[in-house]
């Protein structure tokens, strides 16, 4: 996953909290580094939902919600 401005430039400090949709627990929480990107590991073939919990400094945080399933892996 990539955060970025308008621009399309990175932003680093993001947050997100992955939620396994099946059991609704958070399974992950990540934070983006200085070239945006946050990785997530280790995760089951399942769907999930990741949420924005924390926007970098000066940005609101993401109001819509980000799913991603066993096809996306």
């Amino acid at each position: 996953m990539t955060k970025t401005d308008e621009n399309g430039q990175p932003l680093a400090g993001a947050v997100f909290e992955v939620t396994r949709d099946r059991n609704g627990v958070v399974v992950d929480t990540i934070t983006t580094g200085t070239d945006g990107k946050a990785v997530f590991n280790n995760l089951l073939r399942d769907n999930y939902t990741i949420r924005e919990v924390t926007p970098p400094p000066g940005y609101k945080p993401l109001t819509t919600t980000i799913p991603i399933g066993p096809d996306d892996f």
